[in-house]
Formats: C-alpha cells, structure tokens, sequence
C-alpha cells in the first residue's frame, strides 16, 4: 500500500513537470496524520520520500495534533459524552425515521424556519463536527422544541414514542 502511495505521489508531482532536480532543492516536508502507511519506518510513504530526498522532515499535522489533543481533554470532562449522546439520539430520531423528519420539516414551515441537518458527532474531527451539531440545534431550536412538544401530546403514537 505505501509502495503504492509513493508512486502515485510521485508519478502526481512529475505529471506537473516537477522533476527530481526540481524536487531535490524544494522538497522540504511532509505532513501527515501518522498513519502507518505514511509513517512506517521500514517502507512508509515518509521513509520513501527520505531515502529519494534526504532533507525531507516528516511532521505530523498541527491541526490533527490540536484534535487528538481536544479528544483527551474531552474524555475527561464526563459533561460532554452526556451531549454526545444527546446529539447522537437526536440525529437518530430524525435521520432513521421519513415520518419524524417529515413532521419536522411541517413543523419548520410552520414557524417559518429553515432547517439545518442535524449531523452526528464523528470521533475524529469532534471539534468540527460537534460546532456543526451545536450550530443545527441552535438554529433549528424553535421547530425542533414545537416538534417535541407535538409529538409528545400526540396520542396516536405509543407511550414510550411520547415520553422519547
């Protein structure tokens, strides 16, 4: 796979008319999330690159860094696995269910909202992906709120559906 990789990128960067003349006075780095693949010492893409380019320096992305770095801090604050879960439940009633979002989207138009999709929060990319979240909710906060109360005095669905 890395074999692979490497020959794409090289192949890529030739295919611009960067030659290896070109490459051995420019080529300074490269950055990546630490991926085996990319980083293996033995025939990672990185160990590749330095072999053909000696001067290349290998660093591991400061935007992953900042990321892995929120994830650590955040799975030491209980409070937000709590709003994980209520964002995951969220997106999964009205994702899993035509007849929820439906009802939401009525709901919308009623009070005259444009709804924003609610997204789940991935594991990677927390930060961007919880902000996304935040923003949906708080943008969608009136339909979403006149939706649940709906459907919590809506006596055709069943108990557990209401109290949910």
């Amino acid at each position: 796979m890395a074999t692979a990789l490497y020959t794409t990128l090289m192949t890529t960067l030739h295919s611009h008319q960067l030659d290896e003349e070109y490459l051995k006075d420019h080529l300074i780095s490269i950055t990546t999330d630490g991926a085996s693949v990319i980083t293996g010492v033995d025939n990672g893409v990185s160990t590749q690159l330095k072999r053909d380019y000696p001067e290349v320096k290998a660093i591991l992305c400061v935007a992953y860094k900042l990321e892995l770095s929120a994830k650590d801090a955040l799975n030491t604050v209980t409070s937000t696995n709590h709003f994980e879960i209520f964002i995951t439940k969220l997106y999964t009633l009205y994702h899993q269910s035509h007849k929820n979002q439906r009802e939401l989207e009525i709901t919308a138009a009623i009070v005259q909202e444009t709804l924003r999709k609610v997204t789940p929060i991935l594991t990677i990319r927390w930060v961007a992906s919880s902000f996304r979240a935040v923003k949906a909710v708080w943008h969608d906060f009136t339909a979403l709120s006149q939706n649940f109360h709906d459907a919590s005095a809506d006596q055709s669905r069943n108990s557990k559906d209401r109290a949910k």
